[in-house]
């Protein structure tokens, strides 16, 4: 099955955001939530999320295209 560019970044970011709930909620109930925000601010809460995307958008790209990004 062909997956085009539309459907690769609707799942890319579904799949971000319920790694970034599970994540947060992990980091909420350990207590790291608290020590990453003081440390990085929303700016480190955005680049991590944004670092996510990207790695799940290399993965569903490599697994259609089969080229690697780096």
């Amino acid at each position: 099955m062909v997956m085009r560019h539309e459907r690769r970044t609707i799942k890319v970011s579904l799949l971000t955001g319920i790694t970034d709930i599970a994540l947060g909620l992990i980091m909420y109930f350990t207590g790291a939530a608290d020590w990453y925000y003081e440390h990085f601010h929303i700016f480190g809460i955005l680049g991590m999320g944004f670092i996510i995307w990207a790695i799940w958008h290399m993965y569903f790209y490599r697994k259609e295209v089969g080229l690697k990004i780096w």
